[in-house]
């Protein structure tokens, strides 16, 4: 059974208040608010959306690695406590859905999201996804000097690379715009079925180069995309076959990056 949320996050006469939780910008519809649609859109992830996913992935045995706004934690407790209870990894993903190129001290931004997540969770991320996967010239140097030990944001290779900073390694983690619900439905407007059928794909074709070395797949998917009723079954797909192949293993991303360090040590401080 999917239980949904009741959130209260804004009172219906404040909805000046609409466009601070809201995913802004070029992704999700008008930058300026109130947005009303595209709110109501992305509420509608985190009340339905989220419990759906989350529970598809329980009754299959599935980690998963949750990238979470830090006004999650505020906002909609009942969201972050379901993902907790599930043993999401938290990624940090900014405070808001906002562009850190939009921020007047992007290094408080980050110091922001990453105490917000340590004080709602116990733990500090280790890990960072800009929203938007946006940066400003020296985001690296920021997040290691924060303490993050990696970022999903360079989306160049199908293994984690060393990003050399001013301050230190950065580990990159893969992440994808090809196996995304954004870019596939939201922009492109593809058919129902067609994600999974680039996971599938993307599985077989890497699987023969993978038996040498290890290789990821990332799948970013978004609740208010993926938790609706005509694609909760595809997400069970995905993982259903996922699943059933042999040599693969669903990791979260702090997994990965754990994995990743114990192989490949380098020569400056990380872990």
């Amino acid at each position: 059974m999917v239980e949904r949320f009741r959130t209260e996050v804004y009172n219906a006469g404040n909805t000046d208040a609409l466009p601070e939780i809201a995913a802004e910008g070029y992704l999700h519809g008008a930058a300026n608010g109130p947005d009303v649609a595209n709110f109501s859109w992305v509420e509608y992830g985190l009340r339905c959306g989220v419990p759906r996913m989350v529970a598809v992935a329980a009754e299959l045995g599935v980690p998963l690695t949750a990238a979470l706004n830090a006004s999650v934690a505020t906002h909609y407790r009942p969201v972050l406590d379901l993902l907790l209870a599930h043993g999401c990894d938290i990624v940090a993903h900014g405070v808001v859905q906002r562009s850190l190129q939009l921020s007047d001290d992007p290094a408080a931004t980050i110091a922001e999201s990453l105490d917000l997540l340590e004080a709602a969770t116990g733990t500090r991320p280790l890990g960072w996804l800009g929203p938007g996967m946006s940066q400003t010239a020296d985001t690296p140097e920021l997040l290691v000097a924060a303490g993050v030990r990696f970022n999903h944001d360079w989306m160049l290779d199908d293994r984690p690379v060393r990003l050399a900073t001013a301050n230190g390694p950065l580990v990159g983690l893969p992440y994808t715009l090809e196996c995304n619900d954004v870019p596939v439905y939201a922009i492109g407007h593809q058919p129902d079925g067609q994600l999974a059928a680039r996971v599938a794909a993307t599985l077989d074709a890497l699987a023969p180069e993978a038996v040498r070395n290890p290789l990821i797949v990332p799948i970013g998917l978004h609740p208010h995309l993926m938790g609706v009723g005509h694609r909760i079954a595809e997400w069970r797909a995905i993982l259903t076959d996922a699943l059933a192949r042999p040599g693969v293993r669903i990791v979260t991303s702090t997994e990965l990056y754990h994995w990743y360090v114990d192989q490949q040590p380098g020569d400056g401080p990380l872990p």
